[in-house]
């Protein structure tokens, strides 16, 4: 079979990107942001030493674990954010520990105070069985604002990971990408909520339809 053009243009950017060193490369990058709010993201190995996103490069076992954390303000009177964290073209090869959703969940918060920072925090690991190794996998998150409508803001890479053909040592099994949710701030869906569910949803068939041809 005659391979499609995106599938040259990958294999391209992995030759490319195979000429660097794996090290971990922080680029700093301005807020996630639109005029309703905006959102900052980090990595940290140890929930210690954290890193603005996008980093990039990151050489990670299959079964380690990590962190991320969002920084979220709203910059208006807002209805509601969600937050959706995702991998690449609605796959992944990570799980989420423990945190306020469940990778591909949708995390919402209702009336959030303008101008106050909400932060929030996931474990996450590579799965340790997933079959995309040797290679790089993104670990994104969606943001949307809705205010009588939405503002979505773009896909945004909190962390490129380049996944290495070997189990972690620290992984024993216990980790299994359950979800420990302990969070106080959903409710059951309102019209916010099912309007940002669509958002998302709507936001994750655009990025199919651009990978997929």
């Amino acid at each position: 079979m005659k391979p499609s053009w995106h599938r040259i243009v990958l294999s391209l950017c992995i030759v490319f990107l195979s000429l660097f060193s794996f090290g971990e490369i922080a680029c700093a990058n301005d807020a996630v942001e639109n005029d309703y709010g905006w959102c900052r993201c980090y990595f940290s190995r140890d929930n210690t030493t954290w890193q603005e996103a996008t980093v990039n490069y990151v050489a990670l076992k299959r079964g380690e674990a990590f962190y991320v954390k969002a920084v979220v303000r709203a910059k208006r009177d807002l209805n509601a954010f969600g937050l959706h964290l995702c991998g690449f073209a609605g796959s992944s090869d990570f799980d989420v520990i423990a945190g306020p959703s469940t990778l591909d969940g949708t995390y919402i918060l209702y009336k959030p105070i303008t101008n106050e920072n909400y932060t929030y925090l996931w474990n996450v690991q590579v799965k340790p069985d997933t079959n995309w190794v040797n290679g790089s996998s993104p670990l994104n998150i969606d943001v949307v604002f809705t205010k009588d409508g939405n503002n979505i803001i773009p896909p945004f890479t909190i962390v490129n990971v380049y996944i290495l053909d070997e189990l972690w040592e620290g992984y024993h099994g216990e980790h299994n990408g359950k979800n420990n949710d302990n969070s106080t701030d959903r409710s059951l869906p309102g019209f916010e909520g099912i309007i940002i569910f669509f958002a998302i949803g709507v936001s994750s068939v655009l990025k199919r339809i651009r990978i997929i041809i």
